[in-house]
C-alpha cells in the first residue's frame, strides 16, 4: 500500500504548481497536539476568525434558526478542534489572498486552471484501485 500511496503522491506533485495548498502539514499537526492544542486561544487572538466563528453562533446564517450551528461552534471553540481546523484558518485566509490575486490576472489564472485540469487526466481512481491490488495483493484484473 506505501508504494501505491507514493505512487499517488508523485502524481499529485507533479502539477501542485498549478494548485493551491493549505494548511498545516503531518509533522506540524503533531507537534501542535505535542505541546497541547488550544482552539480557544486562537479563537480569541484572531479578530477574522473571532469575526467568523461568532457570526456561526449568533446564528446570522440560520436567522429562523439561530441555534441551529450553536454545536459547530462548541466543537471547534471549547471542545478540542479534533482536526485542528481553526489551526489552518490563518493559513487558509493567506492562500485565499493569493488565490484571489491570480484570479485578478486572467492570463495567470487560466494557465493554472488549464493545467490543473490537464494534470487530472493521469489521475484516475479506476487505475489507482488497480495499481493498488497489483502492487499490494498481487490481483491481476481478469
Amino acid at each position: 500500500m506505501r508504494e501505491t500511496l507514493q505512487k499517488v503522491a508523485l502524481e499529485f506533485l507533479s502539477f501542485a504548481e498549478n494548485i493551491f495548498i493549505f494548511g498545516n502539514n503531518t509533522a506540524r499537526v503533531s507537534a501542535i497536539r505535542q505541546v497541547g492544542y488550544q482552539p480557544t486561544d486562537l479563537y480569541r487572538n484572531d479578530a477574522g476568525l473571532w469575526e467568523a466563528l461568532d457570526r456561526i453562533d449568533s446564528g446570522f446564517f440560520s436567522p429562523g434558526e439561530r441555534s441551529r450551528y450553536h454545536d459547530i461552534f462548541n466543537c471547534l471553540v471549547h471542545h478540542g478542534d479534533h482536526y485542528l481546523l481553526l489551526a489552518d484558518y490563518a493559513d487558509y485566509i493567506a492562500t485565499q489572498a493569493r488565490v484571489d490575486a491570480h484570479y485578478l490576472t486572467p492570463a495567470q489564472w487560466q494557465c493554472k486552471a488549464i493545467l490543473s485540469v490537464a494534470g487530472m487526466g493521469s489521475i484516475s481512481a479506476d487505475r489507482m484501485i488497480a495499481d493498488y491490488a497489483n502492487d499490494t495483493w498481487k490481483i491481476h484484473t481478469l
